[in-house]
């Protein structure tokens, strides 16, 4: 044992034993270290498993003070408590690690039940209340597990959106929360032999929405901040379904599925966030994803990190699939999880059947500025090509650019000044307004990077249509099958 550790993507040598996080490391790495789910790979350890734990659990207890720092924050705490309950018995094979470690559940159990995350809310109250579901059932405390559930009962009417969506707009964040429901019921069963059945209902209408929004490899959509979901994890929680309907309208959660000949077209049409919790909000309206013959070719930036310049980016409007006017954020984000004036989007017209998909939508995320410019997309899908009109309308002259981020892997080329070929797909761009295409590499700019995972860039293409409306400005663009 060296003190080596991997967390986020990140490798880091802590020395042994290790005594405290390290500060040069990004909060959430730091979280992820404090939340010893590090722990269960241990369990694949022959030997002194028991022992090795001891000894870092200690050298961990010893360098973070009960209550205080990033180690006490509730949802730090939630998560660790989680691992603790679960294995205790696997990993305290000595009684007086035994004992350490209940005192320490106990800690642990009057923490988070006195600094619930009302505040924040979403999936960090999730996430404490699956604690205190956890710690209740350790302790055989019936009234703790009752106040747990009652709070879980309301916080599934709040989160839990009528089409099976969680309210944040994330998909990995839905699945993480849809995870931790299905954990908390399994262990209901396993305790008493039943569980509320608006907790079934709740898990049964999120796992019918994350079906509908998966891509044809069976992974998410990277809208708002997102990372891939391992495949492991969507087929345990999927049952490995995968969707079959041609056309869904998730109209509470704002996201529109299609699927046509060879294309599969996931698109954002609804609000950036809750009103009240902007944390995980994107400037992305009107963005979309679209894979062609199961291969994604049109892509989400993703997320990297939540620290600095890059996710100040990652959260930028030019970072998506979507018009950005006069150089601005159609949503104002700024700080790490904050929004301010967001776009409000207006779906228009919903059409499918004949062969045809057809969305139409409008945000009025410009009208802030003195150009007061409104965006109006419109997809258009066939099963021999997908047409995306663009109109921006607006009161004087303003500069607009229109992005589509291509998957790290595909490399776009210039045929003509309004044709891009990127294998498999040609897109062609028409306009009764002059406008020059470019193509950004990863050299050129930040757009020329795709996050996969935190910590985990890939080198990739934007293809960029640049142009100013005095007025109004109509951009089609064809993207066809090569």
């Amino acid at each position: 044992m060296d003190g080596a550790i991997s967390l986020l993507n990140e490798h880091r040598e802590l020395g042994w034993p290790p005594v405290r996080a390290p500060e040069d490391a990004s909060q959430l790495w730091r979280y992820h270290l404090h939340y010893l789910e590090w722990a269960w790979s241990l369990l694949r350890d022959s030997g002194e498993t028991g022992k090795r734990f001891g000894q870092l659990w200690l050298s961990w207890r010893q360098a973070n003070r009960f209550g205080g720092g990033e180690a006490w924050s509730p949802y730090v705490a939630s998560v660790r408590a989680w691992v603790l309950c679960h294995l205790y018995g696997e990993l305290a094979d000595n009684s007086e690690l035994k004992r350490d470690l209940v005192e320490d559940l106990r800690l642990h159990a009057g923490f988070i039940r006195t600094h619930l995350e009302l505040d924040v809310g979403g999936n960090h109250l999730m996430k404490n209340l699956k604690a205190l579901v956890g710690l209740g059932i350790f302790f055989d405390d019936k009234l703790l597990l009752r106040a747990a559930l009652r709070l879980l009962h309301v916080e599934l009417d709040r989160q839990v959106l009528p089409d099976g969506g969680h309210f944040e707009l994330s998909p990995s964040y839905h699945v993480q929360v849809l995870g931790d429901l299905t954990d908390i019921a399994g262990l209901l069963n396993a305790y008493r032999g039943t569980c509320p059945s608006t907790l079934s209902d709740a898990i049964r209408r999120m796992k019918d929405w994350m079906v509908a929004m998966l891509l044809p490899d069976g992974d998410v959509p990277l809208f708002n901040d997102c990372v891939s979901v391992p495949r492991r994890l969507v087929d345990v929680l999927t049952g490995g379904a995968r969707p079959s309907e041609l056309f869904r309208l998730l109209s509470d959660s704002g996201y529109f599925v299609a699927r046509m000949g060879p294309f599969h077209l996931v698109g954002d049409i609804g609000s950036p966030c809750p009103d009240e919790l902007p944390a995980h909000a994107h400037a992305d309206c009107l963005s979309f994803v679209l894979t062609v013959d199961g291969q994604r070719v049109i892509v989400d930036t993703g997320t990297s990190t939540y620290e600095g310049d890059r996710r100040h980016y990652e959260r930028s409007t030019r970072a998506h699939n979507t018009a950005e006017v006069g150089g601005e954020n159609q949503t104002e984000v700024w700080g790490r999880f904050r929004a301010a004036r967001r776009a409000r989007p207006k779906v228009e017209e919903v059409f499918s059947r004949c062969g045809r998909s057809a969305v139409q939508a409008a945000h009025d995320g410009y009208l802030r500025l003195p150009e007061r410019a409104l965006h109006r997309r419109r997809w258009d899908l066939r099963d021999d090509a997908l047409t995306i009109l663009d109109t921006v309308a607006a009161k004087g002259t303003v500069p607009v650019a229109f992005y589509l981020h291509i998957e790290p892997g595909i490399e776009p080329k210039k045929v003509d000044a309004k044709t891009v070929v990127a294998d498999p797909v040609r897109m062609r761009f028409d306009s009764r307004h002059p406008f020059k295409l470019e193509i950004i590499d990863a050299g050129q700019g930040e757009e020329g990077w795709v996050a996969t995972d935190f910590n985990r860039l890939h080198p990739s293409f934007a293809v960029v249509a640049r142009t100013e409306v005095s007025g109004s400005l109509d951009l089609a663009t064809t993207v066809e099958r090569l």
